[in-house]
């Protein structure tokens, strides 16, 4: 196992989890069903634990389109049936849960920015994602929020007092099985399509701490999130951390590498930027809600599915093998730690697919604004271990947002030779973008431990 100042931070970063409950979805049913007495227009009374198993305040009350002459629901509308909550003098709505649950969403119409926290038992930030304003205050929409995570004792909602409405929450708590994470078939690209453009790629050593824990090893290409551009404003980010059999979620480290130069020297060193809560509902499906504690104040939530054929993953019990699926994951030159790809062989769609995580040619003094990805997909005879492809550069996208769309073009050709299952041989040419004229060999071995899958 390679150190945790490897490329892409890898290492055993000591998140113990617990094993996660079993679950199930219930929905409050719209509120309809509350007494006079808990609408604002009657007695005001705060629904507080009317709903067994929740506890709402402080001072959350009622609307309804039809009763007690109604309210501004044209601004304000309920996602579905008649009523909404709200809560006019505080800016901050806390839902309590008897017993933790593992996500929670609520639609929401607001005339503002809108934020959903996650805590634990012990009051820690947990997972959280916010929503856009989606009112005037004359007429108005209904969005959805919602977070996951492994054990959320209570959530908070907030935004402006008296400017934000909410309806139809549910949550997942106790009930059927939830999906398993420690398992080497989740290892792949994953995308949000309304984002195209930037995504996620992800290696899990299933196991490789003990008996039911594994490792989860993220990369996350994507843009600048202030203003788009070119080169400089792409970014990629790391994520890292311990995953539970019988859990379908866990909350991971979130990384920055800055300050390294293409191909060369100096190794880079991850700086701890934030958190993500990682979460799969089932082989083909996962979403990451992040937050992050860099000043820039970005948190939300991302829902992904893959960009390539599942091929080893499998509900429940054994995973099927697969000797060319099994030279998927992170790949990287030692010299220069702190930079690497990270590669499917994907037999059953079938192609092949790497992230380049990498820097300007000169980009130690840069910053952020020094970080270089790049793309390269193409088909594959199943059973091939030498692979050409074509490089590409995207850029002109914005960090999570689906505008403006990014512009992907050639900028070179590589060729990805395996010549066993811990060697992999990457050879390039740039003929433009940023890297332009650089030529080279990159002999990489496998950053964590190869899966008993890969074949020769």
């Amino acid at each position: 196992m390679q150190k945790p100042d490897n490329w892409l931070r890898f290492g055993v970063l000591g998140l113990a989890l617990a094993a996660a409950p079993l679950l199930c979805a219930q929905t409050v049913p719209g509120f309809t069903d509350l007494p006079n007495s808990y609408f604002f227009n009657d007695s005001a009374q705060n629904i507080g634990t009317y709903y067994a198993g929740y506890t709402f305040g402080p001072n959350v009350t009622a609307l309804s389109v039809s009763r007690f002459g109604g309210y501004n629901s044209a601004a304000y509308p309920p996602h579905s049936g008649d009523v909404a909550i709200w809560d006019p003098y505080d800016p901050v709505i806390t839902l309590a849960f008897a017993t933790p649950v593992q996500s929670v969403g609520v639609w929401y119409a607001s005339l503002g920015t809108i934020t959903l926290r996650a805590y634990d038992q012990n009051n820690t930030v947990v997972g959280s994602s916010s929503g856009n304003p989606n009112t005037d205050g004359v007429s108005g929409s209904t969005s959805l929020l919602s977070v996951s995570a492994s054990a959320i004792s209570s959530v908070t909602i907030s935004g402006v007092s008296g400017t934000f409405v909410l309806s139809s929450l549910t949550v997942n708590g106790t009930g059927a099985a939830s999906f398993d994470l420690n398992r080497y078939g989740l290892t792949g690209s994953w995308f949000q399509v309304s984002t195209s453009g930037q995504g996620v790629e992800l290696e899990i050593y299933p196991n490789l701490i003990a008996a039911g824990t594994g490792v989860l090893q993220g990369a996350w290409f994507t843009y600048d999130y202030k203003v788009s551009g070119g080169a400089a404003s792409q970014r990629w980010y790391t994520f890292s951390g311990s995953v539970q059999s019988g859990q379908s979620s866990a909350m991971l480290d979130l990384y920055e590498n800055t300050g390294g130069n293409f191909n060369a020297p100096p190794v880079t060193t991850a700086t701890r930027v934030g958190t993500v809560v990682f979460s799969a509902t089932d082989c083909d499906h996962t979403s990451m809600t992040y937050s992050f504690t860099d000043g820039s104040g970005r948190s939300g939530s991302i829902s992904m599915i893959r960009l390539l054929r599942n091929v080893t993953c499998t509900s429940s019990g054994t995973e099927t093998p697969n000797a060319d699926f099994g030279y998927s994951g992170n790949w990287f030159d030692k010299t220069s730690s702190g930079q690497g790809i990270v590669f499917e062989l994907n037999p059953n769609q079938p192609q092949a697919w790497l992230t380049w995580y990498t820097y300007a040619p000169n980009g130690q003094a840069s910053g952020e604004a020094g970080q270089r990805w790049y793309t390269a997909q193409a088909a594959y005879t199943p059973g091939a271990r030498s692979v050409q492809m074509i490089l590409h550069e995207t850029t002109g996208g914005l960090f999570d947002k689906p505008a403006p769309l990014p512009s992907t073009n050639a900028v070179g050709t590589a060729t990805a030779s395996f010549t066993s299952c811990k060697a992999l041989k990457l050879d390039f040419t740039f003929t433009g973008g940023s890297s332009a004229g650089k030529t080279g060999t990159i002999n990489m071995t496998r950053v964590g431990p190869t899966p008993a899958s890969c074949g020769p």
